[in-house]
C-alpha cells in the first residue's frame, strides 16, 4: 500500500476546482440538471416541433378562378385556445380571393375577398388596387388596398394551378 501524497491530493483538487467541477466524494455547489431532465426537454422540444410554410393555389372552378393564399402547418402545433393539435398540411389560416372571369389583370371591381365559405367579407370590400398574373413563370402580384392601407397579402408570389 502507498501512503497518500498529501502534494498529489492538493494539485488533484486545484485541477477539479479550476474546471469548476466537485471534488470527488463531495456534493456540489449548484443544483446541476440531471441528464435525464436533460433528455426530458430535448424529448420534449423535438415532439412540439412544427414546420409551417406559405402556398399560394390559383383553383379552377369553371370561369370563376379563385386564388388562395394559405399558411399550412405539418407537426405538433400548441394552439393557445385548444391545446395541442396534430397537423397534417392543414391550413391554419386561408386569405382567398374570388375573381371574376379568367384573365391575366383584376381590377378592383373584379376580384371580391371572401371567407372560408366564399361569401364576401364585408369589411374588406372597400378596396382598390389590382391582381396580376404572369402564367408563364406561374407569379402572381397582389397590390391591394384596403380603406387607403395595404392589403396584408400584397405582395410577389409563385402559385400553382388546382382543379377544383
Amino acid at each position: 500500500m502507498h501512503a497518500a501524497n498529501p502534494a498529489n491530493t492538493l494539485l488533484f483538487a486545484i485541477e477539479y476546482n479550476s474546471l469548476g467541477l466537485p471534488e470527488p466524494g463531495r456534493k456540489g455547489n449548484g443544483n446541476p440538471m440531471k441528464p435525464l431532465g436533460a433528455i426530458a426537454v430535448a424529448t420534449v422540444l423535438g415532439l412540439t416541433s412544427c414546420v409551417l410554410w406559405h402556398s399560394t393555389d390559383l383553383t379552377h372552378n369553371g370561369s370563376n378562378p379563385t386564388l388562395t393564399r394559405s399558411l399550412k402547418g405539418s407537426g405538433l402545433f400548441l394552439n393557445i385556445h385548444t391545446g395541442f393539435e396534430w397537423l397534417t398540411g392543414d391550413a391554419l389560416e386561408k386569405t382567398t380571393i374570388q375573381l371574376h372571369g379568367a384573365k391575366d389583370h383584376y381590377t378592383e371591381a373584379e376580384f371580391e375577398i371572401v371567407d372560408w365559405d366564399g361569401k364576401p367579407i364585408s369589411y374588406l370590400q372597400a378596396k382598390t388596387g389590382t391582381v396580376t398574373f404572369d402564367r408563364k413563370s406561374h407569379t402572381v402580384v397582389i397590390a391591394i388596398q384596403i380603406d387607403g392601407r395595404p392589403f396584408a397579402h400584397n405582395g410577389r408570389y409563385s402559385y400553382r394551378d388546382k382543379d377544383a
